[in-house]
């Protein structure tokens, strides 16, 4: 069937179906489907015999299973910017979004909002669940949460209270503010942790007010460097106050401000700041990363 074919993986044929069905009773519901009673609570809740209720039931589930094929399959979506996001979406892993997800693109794709309004919410639930993951707190408690958020939507004022309901959330759900954020960043051990967030981060960096994209997560070229390394060479000990070094060592080795991006990881290894600086041809003074420039301009690396 229709419905069969969107929900399902193209690559290997294996069904989604029961995720999918799952995703939908609870975008209707508002309930949270546990995975083996998917079928129990569908025959619970779909309880009739009329041709026409059943009609109009499974076309629904079919208008809903072609966005839920989109989410999952994102070069079913042609725009490129939707797609980016699409793309992003999945890089932050967090399932429990699809519902909301599901159904705030079927507003855009029957034209209840347009592009401009989709791409500002698909931000918006970006941003929520990147910035909780910095900040530290759960994202496995979430499902209740994003079920509540569509109802509250303004039809009138789409984009400014679908933020609402986000900006509104409190306790274990909350929305991390901007200073709690800041505060997160500097500080977080994010390298080793979840690695599609890390390269989500690294890509929005690198790409920020730049028309030239670089892809970090499907760019197996491309990997996380430690400007401070991992294993430093003797040289650092000689660069570095004793308690410069003893910070990079512990409380800095794997925060952002300790990081980047290169292609030549294996090349620069453990050798010192200067070294990796004026490295010939692939130093940091001869990166085309945006994120090297800064690098390029330093007389040394420390925990300032």
């Amino acid at each position: 069937s229709i419905i069969e074919k969107n929900a399902s993986n193209n690559d290997n044929d294996k069904s989604w179906v029961d995720s999918f069905i799952r995703d939908w009773l609870g975008f209707v519901y508002k309930i949270k489907v546990n995975k083996n009673k998917v079928y129990q609570i569908y025959k619970q809740k779909i309880r009739t015999d009329d041709y026409d209720e059943l009609c109009k039931h499974l076309e629904e589930l079919k208008v809903y299973s072609t966005y839920y094929h989109k989410i999952y399959h994102i070069k079913k979506e042609t725009d490129l910017q939707i797609r980016k996001h699409l793309k992003y979406f999945l890089q932050l892993e967090v399932n429990t979004a699809t519902p909301l997800l599901m159904a705030v693109y079927r507003d855009y794709g029957e034209n209840h909002i347009d592009k401009q309004q989709f791409l500002e919410t698909l931000s918006i639930l970006e941003s929520y669940i990147f910035r909780r993951w910095i900040c530290g707190l759960s994202t496995n408690a979430l499902a209740t949460s994003f079920l509540n958020v569509y109802e509250k939507i303004n039809n009138g004022d789409y984009v400014s209270s679908f933020k609402r309901a986000f900006y509104n959330k409190t306790k274990n759900y909350r929305w991390p503010n901007d200073q709690e954020f800041e505060s997160a960043l500097k500080v977080k051990s994010i390298y080793g942790s979840k690695t599609k967030n890390v390269a989500y981060l690294f890509e929005n960096l690198e790409n920020y007010n730049n028309k030239e994209i670089i892809e970090v997560f499907n760019n197996s070229e491309i990997t996380i460097e430690h400007i401070f390394p991992q294993k430093p060479s003797e040289q650092w000990q000689k660069d570095l106050s004793s308690k410069d070094y003893e910070l990079l060592s512990t409380k800095y080795l794997h925060t952002l401000g300790n990081l980047t991006l290169t292609g030549y990881n294996a090349s620069y290894g453990n050798k010192s700041f200067i070294e990796k600086c004026n490295f010939p041809e692939i130093g940091y003074k001869s990166s085309r990363f945006q994120l090297n420039q800064y690098l390029a301009q330093l007389p040394n690396w420390n925990s300032k």
